[in-house]
Order: structure tokens, then C-alpha cells, then sequence
């Protein structure tokens, strides 16, 4: 799977909670992110394929391997959906 690319208008800010907080500077919207969605936020940003994020949540998270690629592509949907991020 391909890497997906984070929409340079978008501004990310971590909360001590490890939730992060997104805003849209096109479209003024925000997002908020739980810790898992905020793990996978971070990877992608870091430029990691699908593929790899769903292997680090395993190791980060108690989920296997299926629930990790159906949480990483069902987040990246979102994502897409809200032009978060593209690709």
C-alpha cells in the first residue's frame, strides 16, 4: 500500500492527554484524534506506507494484524474524506 500524503494545509497540534488536534487552514475545520488515530497520524506524517503503520500499531497497541490494517484503512478513509490528507 501506498503512503499517503498529509495536505500541507493542515496544522497538527499533540495534546498531553495524546490526543492530537487538527486544523484545516483551508476550511477552518478541526479534528480531534484519539491516541490510536493519533499514532496513525504520526506515522503518516512521517511518510510510512498503510502497510507499516498497521505492523508498528501491533507493537504499539494490544490488536493483531487484521484489526490494525481495518483501523489504519477505515482512518485513512476519513482522512481522505475530510482532505486531510490525499493518495
Amino acid at each position: 500500500m501506498a503512503a499517503p500524503r498529509v495536505n500541507p494545509q493542515v496544522v497538527s497540534t499533540p495534546l498531553p492527554s495524546g490526543e492530537v488536534v487538527l486544523l484545516h487552514l483551508g476550511s477552518k475545520a478541526t479534528f480531534t484524534l484519539n491516541e490510536t488515530a493519533a499514532c496513525i497520524w504520526r506515522l503518516l506524517s512521517e511518510g510510512q506506507d498503510l502497510t507499516s503503520v498497521a505492523r508498528l500499531l501491533t507493537s504499539e497497541f494490544t490488536v493483531d494484524a487484521e484489526g490494525a490494517s481495518r483501523a489504519v484503512e477505515a482512518l485513512v478513509q476519513e482522512l481522505t474524506a475530510a482532505d486531510l490528507i490525499s493518495g
